[in-house]
């Protein structure tokens, strides 16, 4: 579901820094997701009259050097493709942005409680203080939301 959201975050990115004209996709070059994923904001940037860059990073130190790379690219805002690699790295992610004052546009909110400015997703670790909850723990959690209601039949005789 959140790889395909990736044309509307691009679209939202470009609304946002209308100026841009080159923007940069964090893509993990290791995740299989990759290459459709590419391939669909690729088409997405040509629709937008936008140059897309693909900037892969396979892992948390590759990430270091995309983005020393951002302004000898010449790239005007960044979008952070929905990936595991990414979703673990927010305050990092949130840190580089700013370091290197690259408006940057993510797939979950859990990157604006980073200190980042927007994302569109829902949060990946809601009311876990950020951290990965076990799945029995999210299923308890749900649980805890909803309500039962017991219905009896009526009697037939």
């Amino acid at each position: 579901m959140f790889t395909r959201l990736g044309e509307k975050n691009l679209a939202t990115l470009h609304e946002l820094v209308p100026k841009a004209v080159v923007i940069g996709a964090l893509v993990n070059s290791n995740n299989p997701n990759a290459e459709p994923q590419m391939r669909d904001l690729q088409a997405a940037a040509h629709m937008l009259g936008l140059q897309l860059v693909i900037l892969a990073a396979g892992s948390d130190r590759d990430i270091d050097g995309v983005f020393a790379t951002l302004k000898e690219r010449q790239i005007e805002a960044l979008l952070v493709t929905a990936d595991g690699l990414f979703f673990g790295l927010p305050d990092k992610l949130a840190t580089l942005a700013a370091r290197y004052a690259v408006p940057t546009f993510y797939p979950l909110s859990d990157y604006v409680r980073a200190g980042e400015l927007i994302s569109y997703g829902a949060p990946i670790f809601p009311r876990h203080g950020g951290k990965p909850a076990s799945t029995s723990e999210r299923l308890l959690e749900a649980r805890k939301s909803l309500t039962f209601r017991s219905f009896s039949r009526p009697n037939s005789s």
